[in-house]
């Protein structure tokens, strides 16, 4: 459990009406993940980073990254597909960016499978 996928992690990018890659770029705290049966993982203290130039970092909270990878935005379907360096984890792969009512600002879910990944942004305090 140590070692949660930088993907997983990432499981956690959506805005009601998402027409621009740019508003997944930062920094995402993972808030659950929902198995397909309802069964909620909590992961407190777990982001993930998704920059500009397509790299993504994770790990835990006040911790400098441990989880590394690529991530591409797909307009198409608007998913986001994440890759692991090194060894392929089961959290590769291709993400859709649910579009479930209206979320608040700063919110994301993702899914993929039987998962559904929530995360919410973080802010800065230079940001803010």
């Amino acid at each position: 459990m140590k070692k949660i996928s930088l993907l997983l992690i990432l499981s956690f990018f959506v805005l009601t009406a998402f027409k621009n890659p740019d508003l997944i770029i930062g920094k995402w705290e993972i808030v659950k993940v929902v198995e397909e049966n309802g069964k909620v993982m909590e992961y407190p203290r777990k982001w993930i980073e998704l920059l500009a130039d397509g790299r993504m970092e994770g790990g835990e909270t006040d911790v400098p990254a441990t989880l590394f990878g690529t991530w591409a935005y797909g307009d198409k379907h608007k998913t986001i597909k994440m890759t692991s360096d090194g060894e392929m984890t089961k959290d590769d792969g291709e993400y859709r960016i649910k579009k479930r009512g209206k979320l608040k600002k700063g919110e994301l879910i993702l899914s993929k499978g039987g998962l559904t990944v929530y995360l919410k942004k973080i802010v800065s305090q230079e940001n803010k």
